[in-house]
């Protein structure tokens, strides 16, 4: 397949990260509680890093809920969920968003009330008209996400034939140079891609896998030394959804 004489792929695959290392951590004390320190992924437009910053739409919500909460916190970013479940397991964080639910979270941390739901989809190229749930497709097709998302560890267990991507932001174009043959990503993720490159989606068949519950992990071991932060973090999110929902209707 050509990939594009202009294009190394090589380049976009790996990508240096040291950019992470130089951010600084932000720091949120609303109480005297047990500080809790959480790690972020750049996951834009849920959560992004940018210019030593941290923005998006999940970024805001999620911190809006712990204030709210009054549950003193601090923020690292991180380059993947990868990181960010090793940085939790090894107790070097207390907790990371927004993310879906695992089983390998799950065993270690406690999941929030959902903050948004995250709509996972098939991008595939719009020649084949295999289905992406087919043998045939699962034997024979690349797929890509992006490396440690619960969607690569999804595509991992079972059994498709991964290709992790470092770069996020690469992913649309590199489907449409035939670096692989589909993706399956965030909604919001790939579509915002897409835009980004000016990449029609027209130009991908699209399937709907599943739609997950977007939210934030915390540590046991944090929810059993404070077994009330789960229940103020909870009521907090649903008090800043509802502000939002009432936010919209008014602005239409």
């Amino acid at each position: 397949m050509n990939i594009g004489k202009n294009l190394s792929l090589k380049s976009i695959l790996v990508v240096p990260l040291l950019i992470f290392a130089s951010l600084p951590n932000l720091a949120f004390a609303t109480t005297t509680e047990s500080h809790l320190k959480f790690v972020v992924p750049h996951f834009p437009p849920y959560t992004v890093i940018e210019n030593g910053t941290l923005h998006g739409e999940g970024y805001k919500m999620a911190t809006e809920a712990l204030k709210q909460a009054k549950i003193a916190f601090s923020i690292k970013p991180v380059s993947n969920y990868g990181k960010a479940f090793a940085m939790l397991k090894s107790g070097h964080a207390d907790g990371f968003f927004l993310a879906s639910q695992n089983e390998q979270r799950d065993k270690i941390a406690v999941f929030s009330q959902s903050i948004v739901t995250n709509h996972w989809k098939w991008y595939v190229l719009k020649d084949i008209k295999d289905s992406p749930y087919s043998k045939y497709f699962k034997d024979n097709y690349r797929i890509a996400s992006h490396l440690n998302a619960n969607t690569h560890i999804w595509l991992k267990e079972n059994g498709y034939r991964v290709e992790a991507v470092v770069d996020v932001a690469s992913i649309a174009l590199m489907l449409e140079k035939n670096r692989f043959e589909a993706v399956l990503l965030a909604e919001k993720v790939f579509e915002q891609t897409a835009l980004q490159q000016n990449i029609s989606l027209a130009s991908f068949n699209q399937y709907l896998h599943s739609n997950r519950a977007f939210g934030i992990y915390i540590s046991k071991k944090k929810v059993h030394k404070n077994p009330e932060i789960m229940r103020r973090l909870n009521q907090a999110i649903l008090q800043i959804q509802t502000k939002h929902i009432n936010q919209n209707s008014l602005s239409q």
